[in-house]
């Protein structure tokens, strides 16, 4: 009924720290060992398929890309030299040229 009697007590914590603790312990342990190795696998297999994911985003970017296509940089802006300069650079900003 789930009740230990109190003369019994002795012999059920006996049971308890000699039989079923150290199996308890050794059973933590076997599945705690097995957990390493399969987030050990699980990690390795996750790695392979990112790479494999990058390889082939590799591969696509070039199948996809535009043959005799360059990137340019934009040029670069001149400093001005005078004053002058720098109001005629502004002029042409605000027409647009």
């Amino acid at each position: 009924r789930g009740v230990i009697p109190p003369e019994r007590r002795a012999q059920v914590e006996k049971i308890l720290k000699e039989d079923i603790g150290p199996w308890v312990a050794h059973l933590q342990e076997h599945r705690s060992g097995q957990a390493k190795e399969v987030a050990a696998k699980t990690d390795t297999a996750v790695r392979k398929a990112q790479e494999q994911t990058t390889l082939a985003k590799r591969t696509l970017a070039k199948a996809v890309k535009p043959a005799g296509t360059k990137t340019v940089a934009p040029a670069k802006a001149k400093a001005p030299v005078s004053a002058n300069d720098a109001v005629l650079d502004i002029q042409a900003m605000l027409e647009g040229r």
